[in-house]
């Protein structure tokens, strides 16, 4: 089994992902996109191989979590793609179950996500209401192209796993769960909504 990322995907150029859908490796996934080669090299040897292609794992030991947090709460704006580019993520936990459920799984290449994308604009105006500022973005529209991770929309619903293994996410929300960091770190963990 391979844990892979959704992030190598391509711009979902407006229609939804699903794992044939074509990839494009950057500098951040060139590992994610290696395991997988090594996946499918294992499979035309004879043996059987799940890629499982998870969504931004959120949660409390992931690197990319505490940063996203950090940096908003320093008056800053990491996830700095296009407002309406789309995120597929997933609660660490959620994740971890799916794992699991893969040892079951036929051999394949599966999406996972909790199946709720969100905008990236969306995810910058609740770290903005939970900071109480106006976050400014890290980079500057005169550098050129915005990098591969956050900077392509990935729109994922795929419930194709679920269907076949019965797993499903627990609803843990990325927006809800990035403003109680925010607000835990600040003393205050109201949610607005």
């Amino acid at each position: 089994m391979v844990c892979s990322t959704a992030f190598l995907y391509s711009d979902d150029g407006g229609q939804p992902l699903v794992s044939s859908s074509p990839v494009e490796p950057g500098a951040e996934t060139v590992a994610a996109h290696a395991a997988e080669a090594a996946a499918r090299v294992f499979t035309s040897l004879g043996g059987r191989s799940v890629i499982l292609r998870l969504g931004w794992v959120f949660g409390d030991h992931d690197p990319m979590t505490a940063k996203v947090v950090s940096v908003a709460q320093k008056g800053w704006q990491l996830i700095d793609g296009q407002p309406t580019s789309w995120v597929a993520a997933i609660a660490s936990a959620d994740a971890a179950t799916a794992i699991h459920a893969a040892t079951d799984a036929p051999p394949g290449t599966y999406n996972i996500s909790d199946g709720r994308p969100v905008t990236q604009g969306a995810i910058n105006a609740i770290l903005e209401e939970a900071t109480g500022t106006v976050l400014h973005p890290l980079c500057d529209d005169s550098w050129g192209e915005i990098g591969t991770l956050f900077g392509a929309s990935r729109f994922l619903t795929d419930a194709h796993f679920g269907q076949l293994t019965g797993w499903q996410p627990t609803g843990t929300d990325l927006r809800h769960d990035l403003f109680q960091r925010v607000r835990r770190r600040s003393g205050s963990t109201n949610w607005p909504r």
